[in-house]
């Protein structure tokens, strides 16, 4: 059985279903980060695919297990922010990863 529990939590820390990762996310970043926000940010994402903040503006965003990937277009071109899902202590909320380093994330607030 306590196989079985440690099995269904690794599984579950690797696999973000869209309905766990959609809602309103606010970064706790101090310092500009590149590619990034340059300050405390909302972020939210939708059901449907696409997401909205105040640094990139609007796009679409697709996951692949804990990776997530945001591409952008804008007046002169487009670009893509690729990063990863974490959970703390394998249960909670998701945190979205801006810069692990500096121990900066998107923390998932409804």
């Amino acid at each position: 059985m306590f196989l079985v529990l440690i099995g269904f939590l690794v599984f579950w820390n690797n696999f973000y279903p869209r309905f766990s990762v959609e809602g309103v996310y606010v970064s706790n970043n101090t310092r500009p980060i590149i590619e990034g926000p340059k300050s405390i940010d909302t972020l939210t994402i939708y059901s449907n695919g696409t997401f909205e903040n105040g640094s990139w503006g609007k796009g679409e965003y697709s996951i692949d297990g804990d990776q997530i990937h945001f591409d952008i277009t804008y007046d002169y071109g487009k670009f893509g922010f690729n990063t990863y899902l974490s959970r703390t202590y394998f249960i909670g909320s998701p945190k979205i990863q801006l810069d692990s380093d500096l121990g900066f994330y998107y923390e998932k607030i409804k």
